[in-house]
């Protein structure tokens, strides 16, 4: 396990409190819970993107059709 350092402002930290209490857990617990979640998102998008990538290189291939990257996540809203 490896240990890292985070700092939050006091809102975060009296937020993170509130769910600690509410879930009847540790701190620390809604904080490593959270950041799973998050980068497992993070992760989810980036794949997705990857693939509609792949699509759109194949389908630009087969059917001579055409989009700029940058639009399609401006289209699919991925551009944030």
């Amino acid at each position: 396990m490896v240990v890292k350092s985070i700092r939050f402002d006091e809102q975060l930290q009296h937020d993170i409190q509130i769910l600690a209490d509410k879930y009847n857990r540790k701190p620390h617990w809604i904080m490593v819970e959270s950041l799973k979640r998050a980068v497992s998102e993070e992760i989810a998008k980036l794949r997705f993107i990857e693939e509609s990538e792949k699509e759109v290189l194949k389908m630009q291939s087969i059917q001579g059709y055409s989009i700029e990257f940058k639009d399609l996540k401006n289209e699919l809203g991925l551009d944030k």
